[in-house]
């Protein structure tokens, strides 16, 4: 029972873990498949062969896994975060206490599931046709466009020697 509970305590966080799942999402290795499976059984067995983990220990440890496996150095800070989760789910397991992860897990699948949006807001998104090139041109047409530079914020350009255009702002003369 204590294997199991660990082992879907640390599947729940890593699910839970965007930066994780962004990793996951641009990995394109050939054994994706494999290393997904194998790292949240490698974190329990680690977990349950040494007791009383911190959160510096974990941090290192993933932080050693993401890099080495998946060539990603997390830096947003959520390494932190999900090591600590960890560390709080092996204690648990460590005391007895699985009822606690179990509640853990719960609490994460519903937290999940209302962030998903729902099929109501989905369908009011509406497409949006995009102009038609007449459409665009009659407006452009319509529009009052003066080309000429004699506004006060006109500005004059010329030719340096090495053939770039110099552009430069008109003082307005004082009368």
């Amino acid at each position: 029972m204590a294997g199991t509970v660990l082992f879907d305590g640390i599947q729940c966080v890593l699910n839970g873990w965007d930066s994780y799942r962004i990793c996951l999402d641009h990995y394109d290795g050939s054994m994706k498949a494999d290393k997904v499976a194998w790292m949240p059984e490698a974190i329990a067995s680690w977990l349950s062969d040494n007791r009383d983990v911190i959160a510096d220990e974990m941090e290192d440890m993933l932080e050693d896994i993401l890099n080495a496996e998946f060539d990603v150095i997390i830096e947003d800070g959520t390494l932190r975060a999900a090591a600590e989760k960890m560390c709080t789910i092996q204690h648990f397991c460590e005391a007895g206490q699985y009822q606690k992860v179990v509640d853990m897990i719960a609490e994460a699948a519903a937290a999940a599931a209302s962030a998903q949006p729902s099929a109501a807001v989905a369908t009011e998104v509406a497409y949006v046709e995009p102009p038609t090139t007449a459409e665009v041109s009659s407006s452009l047409a319509a529009m009052d466009i003066d080309d000429s530079a004699n506004g006060p914020d006109a500005q004059e350009s010329r030719t340096d020697p090495d053939g770039w255009e110099v552009v430069s702002r008109r003082r307005k003369k004082k009368h």
